[in-house]
């Protein structure tokens, strides 16, 4: 990458998604730079999309260890078996003594990037819950073999985002590091140009932790124009839509929540405040018959002022959605209801 990048230094469009980058903190590269030492080297970048691995400074050198030395390996057979429903806490084996607040790599590569408006940090192997044809199936609770750099990506480095004054787009999926969103409130308060916002599985999946602080930024987000969020057990109430309510341009909305929930009223309140909203997809829990109660009371009262609105709402576990999804306009489910990438992409046929 580092000889690409003396080469073609006026790159604007970069996409190394789907890919591991590794930086290990080891005499034996050669001063090898890190990856995004490289990447600041292309001062003309607009987008940029990344494994979130990328970002990660290193293994330190005790989890190195753990890992590479015979002895461990060794003896492997020969430790005491742990006692039946005893829980014991060892960060060296549960957890890979990583640093997770180190955001050198990212600093050095947001300076070095000052014309960035496009930002992906996804994390490998991440997958979305909504399918394009095939009906929707329970996806892992905790992906098997995530990569251990990429869990090191956490609140320290989405604020630190905040540096990125053009930053227009920001895309942040698949990243179990984050716990409190805490970092999105600096991102939403020095970037006044974002216009359009997608979290997609940050954190355990096993609940949402970052409820309070996705609210506070939604408050923040006066210029949003599109909004994409894909979190399990998320809880569309009467606060969450009262928050979402202050991005008064808001345009496009989809919710995809597995074991989620929503607020019919608070619903229909919101679409009420939100007047250039013309997409609402919302594919969570509820009944069927919920769903389209709340779909025709939304396609009755505001078609007609808004003759490009498109409302979907549907049970995210119904047997039924791969038809729901086939009967959604190719053009919208490219847009914002089907997570991709945006940068360097095939443009859209016909963009909406």
């Amino acid at each position: 990458m580092s000889r690409l990048v003396s080469v073609c230094s006026k790159l604007q469009h970069v996409n190394l998604m789907h890919r591991h980058y590794h930086h290990e903190n080891t005499p034996g590269l050669d001063g090898e730079p890190h990856l995004c030492a490289s990447l600041s080297r292309l001062q003309h970048v607009r987008s940029l999309a990344l494994p979130a691995c990328a970002l990660s400074d290193g293994c330190s050198s005790r989890h190195s260890a753990a890992h590479t030395s015979p002895s461990s390996s060794l003896l492997r057979g020969l430790r005491k078996a742990p006692r039946v429903g005893l829980q014991v806490y060892k960060p060296s084996e549960s957890e890979p003594s990583l640093p997770r607040d180190s955001t050198s790599g990212l600093a050095q590569l947001l300076s070095g990037c000052p014309l960035l408006e496009t930002l992906e940090l996804i994390g490998p192997g991440f997958i979305s819950t909504l399918p394009r044809l095939e009906p929707c199936t329970r996806a892992c609770i905790e992906p098997r073999g995530m990569c251990a750099w990429a869990r090191c990506v956490g609140d320290s480095h989405v604020a630190a985002l905040q540096v990125l004054p053009r930053l227009r787009r920001l895309t942040l999926a698949g990243l179990p590091g984050i716990h409190k969103g805490t970092g999105l409130i600096p991102v939403a308060k020095h970037c006044p140009n974002l216009q359009a916002l997608s979290l997609a599985n940050l954190g355990c999946l096993k609940t949402m932790n970052y409820t309070a602080s996705l609210m506070d930024t939604l408050r923040l987000c006066t210029q949003l124009q599109e909004l994409r969020l894909e979190q399990p057990y998320l809880s569309a109430n009467a606060s969450f839509f009262e928050a979402l309510s202050c991005c008064s341009r808001l345009k496009r909305l989809c919710i995809i929540s597995r074991s989620g929930t929503f607020d019919p009223v608070a619903t229909e309140t919101f679409v009420a405040r939100c007047p250039s909203l013309c997409v609402c997809h919302i594919f969570m829990g509820g009944t069927l018959v919920a769903c389209r109660t709340l779909q025709k009371v939304l396609i009755d009262r505001y078609s007609a002022a808004r003759p490009a609105l498109s409302v979907v709402i549907f049970p995210l576990q119904h047997e039924d959605l791969a038809l729901v999804i086939r009967d959604t306009p190719l053009t919208l489910l490219d847009k914002i209801t089907l997570f991709q990438s945006r940068v360097a992409q095939t443009p859209l046929l016909a963009p909406w």
